[in-house]
């Protein structure tokens, strides 16, 4: 059985960690199945637009239509990652941020400000390969290093039992 409060050495979270918890907990994926099917279905649209081209009927609907495809698909794979990039390097700060799993409740600091996460059905927990991540059901999301903990073994049984795993 844990000890409470399970406390986590300071930790400072970097812009790669943000991106990865927000492409996790956002579903924001650069080259998800649907990416990769739409950039299929515009490929075939621009060869197409660009054999009617090479054979000599040049014209602007071939040339407009082709520039749209080719615009698209560059959209389609460059605005998700700029907008993760983006999202991310909006977040790092230079302060450390300090944990503390309780029963009920995690508590996070940074400097002056304080967050509490209720550990609830209403929460829900991700987890990646070095990161806890915990959601609230108003979308308050909370990113833990798991090596700040001396047991993410043990936390990660505290977040699954009292959470909703997702």
């Amino acid at each position: 059985m844990a000890q409470f409060p399970i406390s986590a050495h300071p930790f400072r979270l970097t812009e790669a960690d943000y991106r990865e918890a927000i492409a996790v907990m956002r579903h924001l994926r650069v080259g998800g199945v649907r990416v990769w099917i739409e950039t299929a279905i515009l490929s075939v649209l621009a060869a197409g637009y660009i054999v009617d081209l090479c054979t000599g009927n040049v014209n602007w609907f071939s040339m407009g239509m082709l520039l749209i495809c080719l615009v698209v698909i560059a959209g389609l794979w460059l605005i998700p990652y700029f907008s993760i990039r983006s999202m991310a390097r909006d977040q790092v700060r230079a302060e450390c941020f300090t944990a503390e799993i309780a029963e009920q409740e995690v508590t996070l600091k940074q400097g002056t400000e304080q967050w509490i996460v209720p550990l609830d059905e209403t929460t829900i927990f991700r987890e990646t390969d070095h990161l806890f991540l915990l959601e609230t059901a108003n979308h308050r999301s909370a990113v833990l290093l798991k090596s700040a903990f001396d047991g993410p073994e043990e936390v990660r049984v505290v977040l699954t039992a009292h959470t909703t795993v997702y």
